[in-house]
């Protein structure tokens, strides 16, 4: 069993949201940035089916899609930076 879904069965959609998907670490990075940074694809991709099925629209553009790190940098600008 994978990670994600052992973790669906365990945890509220509430938990999966704030403790996974829109969490930060003490950069300002959720998983989304990492995934982004080291460009990782299928995971990116199990994140971002992640979002569509947890977040609301606001949330995924808002606090995923655009949410910036520490130093005002979105997932996007990473992977950019990053070659990805």
């Amino acid at each position: 069993m994978k990670l994600w879904e052992w973790i669906a069965e365990k945890l509220t959609a509430e938990e999966v949201n704030n403790e996974l998907l829109l969490a930060t670490d003490n950069d300002g990075w959720t998983a989304w940035h990492y995934r982004a940074h080291e460009g990782y694809l299928d995971i990116l991709q199990k994140v971002w089916e992640w979002a569509e099925w947890k977040l609301t629209t606001e949330e995924i553009k808002s606090k995923f899609l655009l949410a910036t790190d520490n130093e005002d940098m979105t997932a996007w600008h990473w992977a950019a930076h990053q070659g990805n």
